[in-house]
């Protein structure tokens, strides 16, 4: 009988190494790498993550058995793994298993679930962000601060002489310069936000333009879905952006820094003041609209 044991345990050894080690050796189980994991990364909805997802599988004590060893991923929105189903690898005496993650198109936090093959109650969960990625927007700016500025006017007259049976025109061009006022209030803009880089969190930054007496460009950041709201909110249509207003003018002088000519003109950008922007998403806002007429 002695003499059979050994004989019994090298024929299984030969014909299932797999399970011959997880019979004799520890349980397998799953924990996240501590040196790179890539649990908790943010990027654009819809898009791959840029870093692996990797964790070890435990109480796997060698390479063939490691190989044998299979992790299921299964994300709980309507992401996807690529491949759903890795065998572990052997590197540095540590069973890894490595996959892509592909977020869906929802913003907002998002879910992976890793569990063993054959042992759903050993798993393990990611999470990561989707971003919003770049739209465009309109709606209303408020500005605040009344200003004034010089302005260059070239006006043309026209006299009409008449001689006899001829009619003649004289035109005289006249240039001076007046003073403009900017009003304030409550002014229609356009624009674009985006965030400043998708792994950053909630940054959101913001650029839009309104078109008055002169070019009123608007930069900020989005202070609702952002700072308030959270992430989970940043695909909402209606934000609140915080920034700084900058006027383009063409700014018009006289005097001797004009001379040889009496007049002459400069252009001028300068910050006008902080603004605040409503907006909404344009597409958000098309979608909701012919979702209620279509109906």
């Amino acid at each position: 009988m002695r003499a059979f044991l050994p004989s019994l345990l090298l024929a299984l050894l030969l014909l299932d190494p797999a399970g011959l080690v997880a019979q004799t050796g520890s349980t397998p189980g799953l924990r996240r790498v501590p040196d790179g994991s890539g649990d908790g990364q943010s990027w654009f909805a819809g898009r791959q993550l840029p870093r692996p997802l990797r964790l070890e599988i435990t109480g796997v004590g060698e390479e063939t058995a490691c190989r044998h060893t299979a992790v299921v991923f299964s994300p709980t929105e309507n992401g996807s793994a690529s491949p759903d189903t890795v065998y572990g690898d052997w590197q540095d005496t540590r069973c890894i298993a490595r996959v892509r993650w592909n977020l869906s198109d929802r913003v907002g936090r998002q879910h992976l679930q890793a569990s063993l093959a054959g042992r759903p109650d050993e798993r393990t969960l990611f999470e990561a962000t989707g971003r919003q990625g770049a739209r465009v927007f309109f709606g209303v700016g408020y500005t605040p601060r009344q200003d004034s500025y010089t302005q260059l006017v070239t006006r043309s007259d026209t006299a009409i002489v008449q001689q006899g049976d001829t009619t003649r025109y004289l035109v005289h061009d006249s240039t001076f310069v007046r003073t403009v006022d900017a009003k304030a209030g409550v002014f229609p803009i356009m624009g674009v936000d985006f965030p400043l880089w998708p792994s950053l969190g909630r940054v959101r930054l913001s650029a839009a333009m309104s078109v008055r007496q002169d070019n009123v460009f608007f930069f900020g950041m989005s202070g609702l879905q952002a700072f308030v709201f959270g992430e989970n909110a940043e695909a909402s249509a209606i934000d609140l952006h915080l920034g700084l207003q900058l006027s383009r003018r063409d700014v018009g002088l006289q005097g001797a820094a004009c001379t040889p000519a009496r007049f002459c003109q400069r252009s001028d950008l300068r910050v006008a003041g902080f603004s605040l922007l409503l907006t909404v998403d344009s597409a958000s806002a098309f979608r909701g609209l012919a979702s209620t007429i279509l109906r």
